[in-house]
C-alpha cells in the first residue's frame, strides 16, 4: 500500500530542519571563529526556529502587549521587528511546505526539491525582505546585549513572563543577550550572511523556471 501523503505540519517541520542544515552547511566557515559560535548558534536555533512556532510566537505579542508602556522606543521597534520577521518566515515557510506536498516529494525532498518549491512559491519581494529584517534583527539584538540594563531588566521580567505564559519570548532574549554581549562588533558576521542569503536567492530565482503546474502555490 502506497503510504499517505505528509500532512503540511509534517513537511513544515521537515522543511525547517532542513533549512537549518542549509544554513549550517552555508556558514560552516563562520563557526570556525570562536567568536561567531555563539552568534551562529543563535541564528540557527532561535531565528529560524523548528518545531510548532505558535506558542513562542503568541508569548512575544503578550509581553509586547503587556509591557508596551515600559520599553523605551528602542527596545519596543525591535520588539516589534522580531515580531514582524517570525510571522513573516511563518508564511513563507506555509508556502514552501504547501508546494512541496503539492510536488508529492514527500518527507525525503532533496535540495533540488526544496529549491525548486521555494522558486515556484513566486515570492522573492517578501524574500529580500526576509533578509533585510533578519539583518535589522541582529543588529537589533546585539545593540540590546551591550546594554548592562538590559540584562538586568530580563532577569526582573522573568516572573512576569512566567505568569502571562510568555517565557518564550523572555528565554529568547536573554539566549540572544548571551550569545552576543562579548563580541563588540558584528558586522561581518551580518554582511556575510545577508550577502550570501541575497547571493542564493537570486540564483534561485535565475536558474529555475516557474511551472505552471505549481502556480499559485
Amino acid at each position: 500500500m502506497k503510504p499517505a501523503p505528509p500532512t503540511l505540519l509534517e513537511m513544515k517541520v521537515q522543511l525547517q530542519k532542513h533549512q537549518i542544515d542549509r544554513l549550517r552547511g552555508t556558514y560552516a566557515d563562520l563557526m570556525e571563529y570562536p567568536l561567531y559560535v555563539n552568534l551562529a548558534e543563535f541564528f540557527f536555533t532561535d531565528l529560524y526556529y523548528v518545531g510548532d512556532r505558535t506558542e513562542r510566537n503568541e508569548s512575544f505579542l503578550k509581553l509586547y502587549t503587556h509591557f508596551e508602556q515600559l520599553f523605551g522606543k528602542v527596545l519596543l521597534r525591535g520588539i516589534h521587528d522580531l515580531l514582524e520577521f517570525h510571522a513573516l518566515s511563518e508564511d513563507l515557510d506555509d508556502d514552501v511546505a504547501r508546494l512541496l506536498v503539492k510536488m508529492g516529494v514527500g518527507l525525503g525532498f532533496t535540495s533540488e526539491d526544496y529549491e525548486r518549491a521555494y522558486r515556484y512559491a513566486d515570492n522573492y519581494p517578501e524574500r529580500v525582505h526576509q533578509i533585510e529584517i533578519m539583518e535589522v534583527n541582529l543588529y537589533f539584538v546585539h545593540r540590546m546585549s551591550q546594554r548592562r540594563i538590559i540584562g538586568v531588566l530580563l532577569s526582573t521580567m522573568q516572573a512576569t513572563a512566567r505568569l502571562l505564559g510568555a517565557s518564550p519570548m523572555i528565554d529568547f532574549l536573554d539566549r540572544g543577550y548571551t550569545a552576543f554581549r562579548t563580541v563588540k562588533d558584528i558586522s561581518y558576521f551580518v554582511t556575510t550572511i545577508k550577502t550570501r542569503e541575497q547571493t542564493r536567492l537570486d540564483r534561485i530565482y535565475n536558474d529555475i523556471p516557474l511551472d505552471a503546474r505549481f502556480a499559485g502555490k
